[in-house]
């Protein structure tokens, strides 16, 4: 590994990112470990790597310590639902351009599990439509992966859910409002960010 053949700036490479990852998860007891650790001594050309790093780079992994993943809490009581929503049991979060504008990113938090399942069912017909321009646009099926939604059988409440759009030529711009359809739910006059 210590020939000139392109293979050491890969491994600089690799050990400058775990080592960025480690500072970045805010794993504390592994930062000060690997600030405590012995240097490994200096090659040409190589910089100094932590005892953790090179832990890392010989196939053993590091663990950080991170707090658990937490679920949304429910919607809040004070919160207005529009009729769709209560209707549904969902509470339409929005739709934000994403991936350069060419995809648009529809998300919705369930309020009600028994009134939202059929939202979360496979097949559900599924189209976004620009109110200004009347473009309709629709959830991609990419052979690989499948339609770009969440479905489910057992819809949890608090927790949100997401539709992706195809956006082609980034024609639906930030601002503008949209209609969202799930099946028979409809979303009107939604703003797209």
């Amino acid at each position: 590994m210590e020939r000139g053949d392109g293979r050491l700036s890969v491994r600089s490479a690799v050990t400058g990112a775990v080592a960025l990852l480690l500072a970045v998860a805010g794993c504390s007891e592994h930062r000060a470990h690997a600030q405590s650790a012995p240097q490994a001594p200096a090659r040409a050309g190589l910089a100094p790597v932590s005892a953790a790093t090179v832990g890392v780079l010989a196939g053993r992994t590091a663990a950080c310590r991170l707090p658990a993943p937490t679920r949304p809490d429910p919607v809040p009581a004070t919160h207005v639902l529009s009729p769709a929503e209560e209707q549904w049991g969902v509470e339409v979060l929005g739709v934000t351009r994403t991936s350069g504008g060419y995809m648009l990113d529809f998300r919705y938090r369930v309020v009600d599990p028994a009134k939202a399942a059929p939202l979360l069912k496979k097949g559900v017909r599924t189209r976004l439509t620009d109110e200004a321009t009347g473009a309709v646009t629709f959830v991609p099926s990419p052979p690989t992966v499948g339609p770009l939604r969440q479905t489910t059988d057992e819809p949890e409440a608090g927790r949100t859910y997401f539709e992706i759009f195809t956006n082609p030529g980034a024609e639906i711009a930030a601002g503008s409002l949209v209609t969202v359809e799930l099946g028979d739910f409809k979303a009107e006059h939604v703003v797209t960010r």
